[in-house]
């Protein structure tokens, strides 16, 4: 039967079309129904007399369908099979209803628009049948888009006991439906859509669908659901589908709570079915997912049954499903409660592949086979979720894998059943920092001896065996958990090996006696949260050491409390622990984040890395050796930061190499002089940007011996910003610019001997001062010795280069090469006063020779040098003690 067939005796038609003239035009003008697309005005004059006879003279005007359903209309058994072979649209407020028994067939990629009401209801002895036309041409979709009834307000579209088939599937789009006791096949595109609409979609069957047709866009190939309200997929069995490209997946289902939509998945079937991206059998977005059979089911990238976002997964049996991350589930920030998750496969996470925040709780993990790598886990964690109650039986790999940044927070896993009693083998089940550096650490502590009461229960049936391999370790050797107060060094063993990551936990002591030797492994790192002891003799020294070609990872001291000093009670910083003639090398060097140790008469050498980088922590660095570690990044022989007092004392800091601060990089953040630095040998240093041996600021620099260290770039000697500088020799050194100093910004520096230097341009063999601002406040160059400096170029300044306001005066500015003292400072700004300074002459004329300023350049200010000291000691007598 075609459809559209009506009026058709010439009689009828010619007082139709008297009817039509005198009283249908004007009505069309009263409702303003001159185009097809105000189609949706029609609600209200739809099954009127006036609406026939418009459409039987007005051809159909509405781009992409040739046919429109203008009045209600009945399609019964005498009609089948129906066939349309036009594109076809419902007008809003028609009712189109199809009795059981019905075939409706569709040509080739024809489309139906319903933005009426369409009742297809079938019975399970006589279902309504939507196929196509000619086998193997499929048809586009049957498509209901805001549908209304007659006044004009969304009535429910109603599909039950119908067979949709070798289509492009059925669409409900902004509107309210029930698709009820349905079968989906063989279509190429999801199945059923819910888009922005509302309903239920229950007791249905979906097979051999595929998002074939949709590769850009084909998520879920049975059930697709994206909507802002309530939809409820219940009780349908969804199998053998396949969901093709597309941004997320979902070879069943696909489903997305949008806004404050609430999207439910309970009790479905959801088995063998496949995507070529995540979730082989259910993608969730903030959806409820729970009593859910999940079986069989595999997803080329994640989730081989379910991958969830911010969703819910309760009470779902979720098991044989395959992915190569997430074999049973990939849960981005999801809540995970009371699931059976067993026998799935993966790469990565054979149970469970976790990322983010939530929730992980009662659930059972048995019989998930890890497949390829050696780090594979029933469950891989990236994140900081809930994760407690839980039976987590491992039959192959680790139990459980943590990822996060080795500085991350530690995972709290506690009050999980691991499926055994024995505690170093939980400690092997679980991979966290104690076996890779990079990662954090899982606190597993407070497990429980028995399956969790309130867990999904293991299924009778299941394989239960849990395969641990603990390792007997000879008696020197050493790894894990410092649990209790340790004594290392006694009954005979000196020498240690230390096998694998050694954590002192919170509240105990690791102490080492004079003497004993720890040979750390390869990437080895011993990490402090409580207290290590080690002190040993100038005779018998505490010896942390592994093979240079190889290096240990860091002895690294730390407090997860960080952060810039509140008050002077420190009340949750760990005991302090102390270093005393120890030698610490050819590993990554030590590291203090919020906890540290003072290091007193210690060997600190051969690191790839910082030799001791020191952060919000106060301690004491004295009489220590330092000397040939190289780092990346800043501070090769000692980094320092933070608004907590250092002090550095009295220590050799030699042939280290790094990227600021060749031998020293001491920032005092929030501070005027967090770092204390005074009476040490600082010497042979690189760095390959600022400070060849001390980049400084918010620091005090006092009585060192700095020589011999260089760079490219600034300050041979020393990178200074915001610094107190007293007492100090700086000779020898080299840079391109400032070849002894380069300071910048409020700095002062007192009775310091600056010579032998050289600079590799003409820009301050010995000193470049650039202190930018008006302001003299804390800028001082006074009483320093600025002597036989070097600077290289047609015109060098040998001497002092200046910009900025300062008090300049007592200084000996003497046999440095070309200039003594070049004034920066532009005419506009007042001159400079340098008085009281020695020049190696007593003559203004020679002395104005000696100075480059605007007497030789009038873009130059003026510099201002009487009274002239008539020999060095003149000169610098007054600025207290000088340096020998």
């Amino acid at each position: 039967m075609f459809f559209r067939a009506h009026i058709s005796a010439s009689v009828v038609r010619l007082t139709a079309v008297v009817l039509f003239m005198v009283m249908f035009l004007p009505a069309c003008s009263l409702y303003r129904v001159t185009h097809l697309d105000k189609y949706e005005n029609f609600a209200e004059i739809s099954n009127t007399l006036w609406a026939k006879l418009y459409f039987v003279f007005k051809d159909v005007d509405l781009p992409g369908y040739d046919a429109i359903i203008y009045a209600d209309t009945r399609w019964r058994v005498s009609d089948s099979p129906v066939v349309i072979d036009k594109n076809t649209f419902i007008l809003p407020g028609v009712y189109l209803t199809i009795d059981p028994g019905v075939e409706v067939r569709l040509a080739k990629d024809i489309l139906v628009t319903n933005r009426g009401v369409i009742v297809a209801r079938g019975t399970p002895e006589a279902p309504i049948r939507f196929t196509w036309q000619t086998e193997g041409e499929n048809w586009n979709a049957i498509e209901n888009l805001n549908c209304v009834g007659r006044t004009g307000k969304s009535s429910e579209v109603v599909y039950e006991h119908c067979i949709i088939e070798h289509g492009q599937g059925l669409a409900i789009n902004s509107s309210l439906g029930r698709v009820e006791s349905c079968v989906f096949r063989h279509n190429i595109d999801s199945a059923l859509k819910f888009q922005y609409a509302e309903g239920a979609i229950l007791n249905s069957t979906f097979y051999q669908n595929s998002s074939e047709r949709q590769a850009e866009s084909g998520n879920g190939a049975a059930i697709n659901v994206y909507s802002d309200k309530s939809v409820r997929v219940e009780n349908n069995d969804v199998y053998d589908n396949y969901s093709h490209g597309g941004r997320d997946g979902g070879g069943g289902i696909y489903a997305f709570a949008y806004n404050d939509g609430v999207v439910e998945v309970v009790n479905n079937r959801v088995r063998n079915n496949r995507s070529d991206r995540k979730a082989g059998g259910i993608f969730a977005y903030a959806a409820r997912v729970s009593s859910n059979t999940v079986i069989d089911n595999e997803a080329a990238m994640t989730g081989g049954g379910i991958h969830v976002i911010e969703g819910g997964l309760e009470k779902n049996v979720i098991a044989g499903n395959r992915a190569p991350n997430g074999g049973g589930i990939y849960s981005e920030a999801g809540r995970l409660k009371g699931n059976l998750v067993r026998a799935n496969q993966s790469d990565n996470g054979a149970g469970l592949y976790h990322l983010g925040g939530g929730e992980i709780l009662g659930n059972t993990f048995v019989e998930n086979t890890c497949t390829g790598k050696e780090t594979c886990a029933t469950i891989t964690l990236s994140g900081s979720p809930v994760i407690s109650r839980n039976n987590i039986l491992a039959r192959t790999g680790y139990a459980l894998s943590f990822k996060s940044h080795s500085l991350s927070p530690d995972l709290k896993a506690h009050e999980n059943y691991w499926g055994t009693t024995d505690k170093q083998a939980v400690e092997q089940l679980v991979s966290d920092w104690l076996e890779d550096s990079r990662v954090g650490l899982v606190n597993w502590n407070a497990y429980l001896s028995a399956p969790a009461p309130d867990a999904c229960p293991i299924p009778e049936n299941a394989d239960t065996t849990v395969l641990v391999d603990v390792p007997s370790m000879p008696a020197n050797a050493i790894r894990g958990l410092v649990e209790a107060d340790t004594l290392l060094g006694k009954d005979g063993i000196r020498s240690y090996s230390v096998v694998g990551n050694l954590l002192v936990l919170d509240g105990n002591t690791l102490t080492l006696a004079p003497g004993t030797t720890l040979k750390l492994n390869p990437d080895v790192t011993i990490r402090v949260r409580g207290t290590l002891n080690a002190e040993g003799t100038a005779k018998q020294p505490v010896r942390f050491t592994g093979d240079r070609k190889t290096p240990w990872g860091q002895l690294f001291f730390e407090n997860r409390s960080t952060g810039p000093a509140q008050t002077e009670d420190e009340t949750t910083r760990p005991p302090d622990s102390r270093l005393r003639h120890c030698i610490v090398e050819n590993g990554g060097g030590i590291m203090m984040d919020g906890h540290g140790a003072d290091l007193y008469d210690c060997v600190v050498r051969n690191h790839r890395g910082t030799g001791a980088r020191i952060k919000e922590v106060s301690v004491s660095v004295k009489n220590c050796d330092i000397y040939g570690n190289v780092s990346d990044s800043d501070g090769g022989g000692l980094y320092v930061y933070g608004s907590r007092t250092v002090f550095i004392e009295g220590n050799r800091i030699a042939d280290n190499r790094a990227a600021d601060g060749g031998g020293i990089f001491a920032y005092g953040y929030q501070s005027n002089a967090a770092v204390d630095i005074r009476n040490n040998r600082i010497e042979g240093n690189i760095s390959e940007g600022d400070g060849g041996g001390v980049w400084m600021s918010r620091s005090a620099l006092v009585n060192n011996l700095i020589i011999r260290n260089k760079t490219e770039a600034k300050g041979g000697g020393l990178y200074a910003g915001f610094a107190l500088i007293e007492d100090n020799r700086i000779s020898e050194n080299r840079a391109a610019e400032g070849g002894g100093v380069f300071a910048e910004a409020n700095c002062s520096f007192k009775r310091n001997v600056i010579s032998h230097n050289t600079a590799t341009s003409p820009r301050g063999g010995g000193v470049y001062l650039n202190y930018w601002g008006l302001s003299q406040h804390n800028k001082e160059f006074l009483g320093n010795r600025v002597e036989n400096n070097t600077a290289a170029g047609a015109r060098p300044t040998g001497g002092v280069m200046m910009n900025g306001q300062m008090d300049f005066r007592q200084n000996s500015l003497t046999g440095n090469n070309g200039i003594q003292l070049y004034n920066l400072n532009a005419a506009d700004v007042k001159d400079i006063v340098a008085p009281s300074c020695y020049w190696g002459t007593v003559s203004e004329k020679a002395v104005d020779g000696l100075i480059y300023d605007g007497k030789d350049n009038d873009r130059l200010s003026v510099v201002d040098f009487r009274p002239l000291a008539k020999t060095r000691e003149a000169a610098i007598t007054n600025a207290e003690s000088k340096p020998e």
